[in-house]
């Protein structure tokens, strides 16, 4: 059966984009006359993005001085891409290095927090780079990671890859129905964005339902495939799709048709100039066509047209495997016998040798795998320590800078205490001051106080003893009644009503005194102690005197007796 399974070594980059010959002239033009690192170290990602299937080297140029600039600028995001460009580029030739710049690649992106889709195109990346070894587990275990990434992003063609990648795995275990299930899986991703890739997932599924035995659907397959692939003018796809196709209609028991398909293949080389190794195929599937149909004589044209080949490839031993074959089939069916079993001894003879060469890969392989291993859980080690002994160097500083700052703080509180305490002694100084003061002014004032108390006593003393001394003047109320009452009854005197009305009218008139029965009252009411004014009243024996501020509206009377008031 004739199958090639197809690997994808692929990388989605921010800046690996498509360019033409003008934008790369342009590239070039920008990457030697900026002074900004930073747009240096993008545009050498470009470039080298555009050589990795060109020229191999130049790319591998563009991509160290990618990663010098983006270490010099802190592009971290950036860095882990070129090192995943440089992974990629080391897988077919170097393994360890691929691994090894993968890894770079990984621990940069998790250190710095790349973004989900830089971190799940690595995971893809260390997937094919362990396909390529057939490092079966830790294949499948980062394309797995890489497809979780994807998913949650909803990134689809990244997880169309990544079902792509674990296909492969499945179907180099032979476990053919898990890998249809991913590669359709990964059909229906490139069905929404991405023809090319497209044909070769149905050339990938086409290939693992011819190993199940469904030839029909698988023949169905790979001619939607080879429609895709003309439309988008991929020539070397045509070729696996033609291939493909003719091994199909050779099981199915049309080698007619069959031929007709390996002789497009051949012809579509013949138009393209391609290499002479790659009309090996079609030399080997249109020889062996013809040795099954008996038309051995024009099918030892394309044996020696395969032999030429063979001779200036001395290295590719399962060329030589196949001729040695053909060969024996050929001399087989001529009749020299003779060289046909030396033909099929060689081809034993060497199939062994290649057994042991790839059980001595096996080995080397493991051995490789267990040393990857190993230099990765030393790298995971080294990482771990160099992690500890930064978060012990952060918890150092983190301490440092505690106690920085907590004897700042107590600077700043004992400076404020100290401040504080300035001021309360000051205030304290100048309340102390004041208090004296006040006491001072208060002994004035109790000094003072106690002047004018004494000297307030002594003039209300004199003025009650001046009272006293104008009272014993004034009449008593005997003396007044004894005369007034008896001079106005004697003379038939009343008090005029004009001056009766003054007295009811007043009312700083007392009750007692507007209520008098007698025919006379006195109003005295000093507006201090001692009246400026006061009246008198006296008794002789020859006249009555009358006081100037009471006049009576009545003459004098003269009576034996006299009374002055």
């Amino acid at each position: 059966m004739f199958f090639i399974r197809t690997y994808f070594f692929i990388c989605f980059f921010v800046l690996s984009i498509k360019q033409n010959a003008q934008n790369i002239d342009s590239l070039k033009v920008l990457l030697n006359t900026t002074k900004n690192d930073t747009v240096k170290a993008k545009t050498c990602a470009s470039l080298a993005t555009y050589y990795s299937n060109s020229d191999l080297k130049l790319s591998l140029k563009y991509t160290y001085n990618g990663i010098n600039l983006s270490k010099k600028n802190k592009l971290n995001s950036l860095l882990s891409n070129l090192y995943c460009s440089l992974g990629q580029a080391y897988q077919a030739d170097n393994s360890d290095s691929s691994i090894y710049y993968l890894l770079k690649a990984k621990n940069i992106a998790l250190k710095y927090a790349n973004s989900k889709k830089d971190l799940a195109q690595i995971y893809l990346v260390m997937g094919n780079a362990y396909d390529v070894m057939a490092d079966n587990e830790n294949a499948l275990n980062y394309y797995m990671k890489s497809l979780k990434l994807f998913d949650s992003i909803q990134e689809i063609r990244g997880s169309a890859s990544a079902n792509m990648g674990i296909g492969n795995v499945f179907d180099r275990l032979k476990k053919y129905k898990k890998s249809i299930e991913y590669y359709e899986k990964a059909v229906d991703g490139y069905k929404k964005g991405n023809l090319i890739y497209l044909s070769w997932a149905l050339e990938n599924l086409g290939g693992a339902y011819q190993n199940i035995g469904e030839l029909e659907k698988a023949k169905k397959i790979h001619k939607e495939a080879l429609r895709l692939k003309l439309e988008n003018k991929d020539v070397y796809g045509t070729l696996e799709s033609y291939n493909s196709i003719g091994s199909i209609l050779m099981k199915e028991g049309n080698p007619t048709e069959a031929l007709n398909y390996f002789m497009k293949a051949l012809d579509t080389e013949h138009k393209n100039n391609f290499e002479e190794e790659t009309f090996a195929t079609s030399y080997n599937l249109i020889a062996d066509l013809l040795l099954k149909t008996k038309k051995h004589s024009i099918a030892k044209k394309y044996i020696d047209s395969l032999q030429i080949i063979s001779n200036k490839n001395n290295k590719n031993l399962a060329l030589k495997l196949k001729l040695f074959s053909l060969n024996s089939r050929y001399y087989e069916i001529i009749g020299d016998f003779k060289k046909s079993m030396n033909y099929n001894t060689y081809y034993f003879n060497l199939k062994d040798s290649i057994y042991n060469k790839e059980t001595e890969k096996q080995i080397a392989d493991a051995d490789a795998k267990y040393s990857n291993e190993k230099k990765q859980k030393d790298i995971e080690l080294l990482q771990k320590e160099k992690k500890l002994n930064l978060v012990e160097l952060e918890k150092k500083q983190s301490q440092r800078n505690v106690f920085v700052i907590g004897f700042i703080a107590v600077l700043i509180l004992l400076l404020f205490i100290f401040r504080s305490l300035s001021a309360q002694r000051k205030a304290n100084k100048i309340i102390s001051h004041q208090k004296v003061e006040v006491e001072q002014q208060k002994t004035i004032v109790e000094q003072q106080k106690h002047v004018i108390e004494e000297r307030h006593k002594e003039i209300t003393d004199s003025i009650n003893y001046a009272e006293r001394i104008q009272r014993s003047f004034l009449a008593t109320k005997e003396m007044l009644d004894s005369n007034l009452n008896r001079h106005s009854k004697s003379n038939g005197y009343t008090t005029p009503n004009s001056h009766a009305k003054l007295v009811s009218a007043s009312e700083q008139i007392p009750k007692q005194i507007r209520n008098n029965d007698n025919d006379y009252f006195i109003f005295f009411k000093p507006k201090d102690v001692v009246s400026g004014d006061f009246y008198w009243a006296a008794s002789t024996s020859s006249a009555t005197t009358i006081n100037k501020q009471i006049k009576p509206n009545v003459e004098p009377v003269e009576t034996h007796d006299l009374f002055y008031l």
